[in-house]
């Protein structure tokens, strides 16, 4: 044994160079190796016991053996060599066969050198030992005959390719390296190095290749290599130089180490997430080789102690001089305890950081057996809890630190005995019930929350907390509540155990949020839902009952030109055709239900809107109306649908508010720009009014401000939507909508609408020419058949040719033919919205398209379309509302022929 003196860190030193020049003999298959020739005492290095088929150390070196071990074919040479190197001082080289341990035959080559004294006598030799076997393995290949030569080379584990040099190009290959890379022997040999790699590998490939070819590198690992598929797989490739035929050439044994690589890439990543979650949890692991002293950290360890993993080393002795000096006891007594019971320990204790910092550790471990089975090796993990103490001890010291966040919170907050006594509770909870603190306290929480003289789960109702005092297990359940006023409101309890020291649920905390507000507005937010699918229901069915009443206004308008009627029939196809007019309006007032959003605006005469609005809420109701208007009445720039809707949702609530009877004004007149009585906030300009005034029981004062509030209501069935509604559409027309009121003598609602300079060109009446017109030719599409066959007898009757198209595809395709045949459509009657086809809007895109002096008309049963109120922006020349009469067709008919002859279209 040579004993090392000197520092810590020298010996270090040489320690690392040892290990470092085991690193090395291991890469190069190298061992090295000493033979004390008076004393016959061998020393072998790591790797040379490996090379030999021993793990290190495993047996004592013995010369003998590896003469025993020695083929016989190399025994006689290699004593004679020996015998030549102790006696003539022959240099010592040579090659030979070795039978390893396990059976294995493996071809070493050895170089030794013999030592003498100063009279020259031999006292030892040193030499090393290289494992050749993969060259001699190769030299075999070439040496033995083809066949045997073949057959070893086809069957080989490893893939083997041969590379002529000059030419990088394989030039032989075995079958396994053709099923590694998916190509024939054939297509190998059309191949080279580049062609296995990929583009991105090949500079260090290249390098590599260069490396083995110089003799500097023999085994290159996890070389990435590439599949004729383009897939990877990865090789240990050892390499040879050789010559065949007079060319230099390179020997390649493949190795495919692809499941290693993943292998080792798992325990990679698994080590790395395992480092990065002790870092995020500060928890660090060890273990202590108690019989060896030997110690291993993990770096977050390192980091708990204040140390650098990358500078510092394990050092238990430097550990426990950290850990404060009245809490080492405790830890050896906790390490000499499980020593002796074999159990773990779990301890906490303070201890001073490097950087002097005081910090506490929690520290847990138990006995592991080391890799001879012996219970010596000490595992464990270390957590600093000092932040969680800290605030352990501040909550224990500061009771009215924890009474202050209570009584910050908005939820109610008690704690409950098992016989439903209030033990504490929070300025939340007490507010809510109107009942101070101290009269709160021990008194029982059913009669305090509940207003009951028994438990809640007695009288019924579910409770959290006898749930909880039941099942030791967190719950929550809702509850109607009255608040300190009587108002009724809805609450969310949960409740969670508290537990004695040995688990019994002592008391329960019960948290209680009011959710009132939330339940009302899921409830709305359900009647709006509720309420939308009924108005889109109620559009579809207005759209088709258009179309119905369509068939019905055509065939009377036919029938009133039939000749022979007496005076008694057409005056009753008068008073059918008036009926329909009211029912036409019913479906008007349907679609104006079914749409919202954005006002589609256009220039109209406000006092037809507020009669029929008035007359339709009124319907059926013992309330009487007076409406009084100016006789200039300014137009107004509006959507009639839905200023109709305000006026109904006022007029109602009027009317309602005179369960007993009254009556409802209502006036209009003109506000000129400027006028005093215009709220402030509104765009200079004239407005026009209008005021609805009841005699009914009035608003609450304190209610007058909420009124527009979505979901307000003090109607016991109310929905809480009318009135925030009409606010929305008289603000999205940018006038102003408000409310003056006494209680019990009545309301009044004043609406201010931007006025309009004229009424819209399409709103007057059409100027006919009482010229006859020529007839026409006109096209019409529509996807109901009906409306289709009274629209055609309607328009032959007026002298014109038809043509019918059922979407937009047939009437382009109609439309076409008749150009190409120079008979062209004079006029295009297009319906808005066909069922799964194409619709007047892409249709009139298309034709414009086709023919710019296209004369196209739309038709529609939706009355809330924007293309029907801008319908000249989409190209359209007239618009035809559904259901129309004979007699609005001939002048929607006349006054675009009238428009084309005058060159106005």
């Amino acid at each position: 044994m040579t004993e090392i003196n000197g520092s810590d860190s020298t010996t270090e030193a040489l320690l690392e160079s040892e290990r470092r020049l085991s690193r090395a003999q291991a890469i190069a298959h190298v061992g090295d190796w000493e033979w004390e020739v008076a004393t016959n005492v061998v020393r072998w290095s790591d790797e040379l016991y490996r090379i030999y088929g021993f793990e290190p150390r495993e047996i004592a070196p013995d010369y003998s053996l590896i003469l025993q071990q020695m083929h016989p074919d190399s025994k006689a040479e290699f004593l004679v060599a020996i015998e030549a190197a102790l006696n003539d001082d022959t240099p010592f080289e040579m090659n030979y066969a070795f039978f390893r341990r396990d059976g294995s035959e493996a071809y070493l080559h050895t170089i030794g050198q013999v030592i003498r004294d100063e009279k020259g006598a031999p006292v030892r030799m040193v030499g090393v030992v290289q494992d050749i076997t993969e060259q001699r393995r190769a030299e075999i290949l070439l040496m033995a005959s083809e066949d045997k030569c073949r057959t070893i080379f086809d069957k080989a584990n490893d893939g083997i390719l041969i590379t002529d040099i000059e030419k990088n190009r394989f030039v032989e290959a075995n079958r396994t390296i053709g099923k590694m890379l998916g190509y024939t022997k054939e297509e190998l040999f059309a191949l080279g190095v580049d062609d296995i790699h990929l583009p991105q590998d090949l500079p260090a490939v290249r390098d590599v290749f260069a490396r083995q070819l110089r003799g500097e590198l023999s085994l290159a690992e996890n070389v990435p290599v590439k599949r004729k598929d383009n897939s990877l797989f990865f090789a240990d490739i050892n390499a040879a130089v050789m010559n065949i035929g007079g060319r230099a050439c390179l020997l390649g044994v493949f190795r495919d180490v692809t499941e290693r690589r993943l292998v080792e890439e798992t325990l990679k990543a698994q080590g790395q997430r395992l480092a990065e979650s002790q870092r995020i949890a500060h928890i660090g692991s060890w273990e202590h080789n108690l019989e060896t002293n030997q110690a291993i950290w993990s770096d977050e360890l390192f980091r708990l102690l204040g140390l650098d993993p990358q500078k510092d080393h394990e050092d238990f002795d430097l550990f426990f001089s950290m850990i404060h000096p009245e809490d080492q006891p405790q830890l050896k007594g906790a390490i000499e305890e499980t020593l002796r019971s074999q159990k773990p320990f779990n301890v906490e204790y303070r201890f001073n950081r490097n950087d002097g910092q005081s910090r506490i550790l929690h520290a847990q471990a138990e006995l592991i057996p080391d890799s001879s089975g012996k219970l010596v090796v000490l595992s464990g993990t270390g957590q600093d809890i000092t932040e969680r103490k800290l605030a352990e001890e501040k909550i224990r010291r500061s009771e009215e630190y924890v009474r202050n966040i209570l009584d910050t919170v908005d939820e109610g907050f008690i704690v409950v005995d098992r016989s439903y006594r209030i033990m504490s509770a929070n300025r939340a909870y007490c507010s809510a019930f109107g009942v101070p603190v101290d009269q709160v306290l021990g008194r029982y929480c059913f009669e305090v929350s509940h207003k009951l003289e028994m438990p809640c789960h007695e009288a019924g109702e579910e409770c959290s907390v006898n749930r909880v005092f039941a099942t030791g297990l967190p719950h929550t359940t809702f509850h109607r509540h009255e608040d300190a006023e009587g108002s009724t409101t809805y609450v969310e309890t949960k409740a969670f155990p508290l537990r004695d020291e040995t688990g019994a649920v002592t008391q329960v905390i019960e948290t209680i949020n009011d959710i009132t507000e939330k339940r009302l507005l899921e409830e709305e937010r359900l009647k709006v839902q509720k309420l939308e699918a009924i108005g889109t229901l109620a559009g579809g069915i207005a759209h088709d009952f258009n179309n119905l009443l369509q068939g019905v206004f055509g065939y009377i308008s036919l029938a009133k030109m039939g000749t022979g009627l007496n005076r008694e029939t057409n005056e009753f196809l008068e008073e059918a055709e008036k009926a329909l007019n009211l029912t036409v309006n019913l479906t008007t007032q349907l679609l104006t239900f079914s749409k919202g959003g954005k006002p589609v605006k256009r220039s109209a005469n406000l006092g037809p809107v507020v009669e029929n609005g008035v007359r339709f809420s009124l319907s059926g109701s013992s309330t009487g109306c007076c409406i009084v208007q100016e006789d200039d009445l300014w137009p107004v720039e509006m959507d009639e649908g839905q200023i109709s809707q305000v006026i109904q949702n006022i007029i109602l609530n009027a009317s309602q508010a005179m369960a007993e009877g009254g009556r409802v004004e209502v006036s209009l007149r003109n506000i000129p720009s400027g006028d005093p009585v215009l709220p402030d906030g509104l765009a200079v300009g004239p407005y026009v009014e209008v005021a609805v005034r009841d005699e009914g029981i009035g608003i609450q004062e304190k209610n007058l401000t909420k009124i527009f509030d979505p979901y307000f209501t003090t109607k016991t069935k109310g929905s809480g939507l009318g009135l925030a509604t009409s606010y929305s559409i008289i603000k999205n027309h940018d006038g102003r909508i408000m409310v003056a009121s006494t209680p019990g003598e009545g309301t009044t609602f004043h609406l201010f609408l931007p006025a309009s300079e004229t009424i819209q060109a399409d709103d007057q009446p059409i100027v006919v020419n009482n010229e006859p017109i020529r007839p026409g030719k006109i096209l019409i599409m529509d996807d109901e058949p009906m409306v289709c066959s009274i629209a055609g007898a309607m328009i032959k009757s007026l002298g014109h040719q038809v043509d019918y198209a059922s979407n937009g595809e047939e009437a382009i395709d109609t439309y076409r033919v008749a150009m190409q045949k120079e008979e062209p459509f004079d006029v295009v009657i297009l319906d808005l919205t066909i069922r799964g086809g194409m619709g007047g809007e892409e249709t009139i895109r298309r034709l414009l398209a086709m023919n710019p002096e296209v004369v196209v008309v739309v038709s529609s049963g939706y009355a809330d379309s924007p293309i029907l109120a801008n319908y000249r922006e989409y190209g359209f020349k007239a618009i035809l509302s559904k259901p129309y009469t004979l007699k609005n067709l001939e002048s929607v008919i006349q006054a675009v022929f009238n428009r084309e002859k005058q060159g106005v279209l």
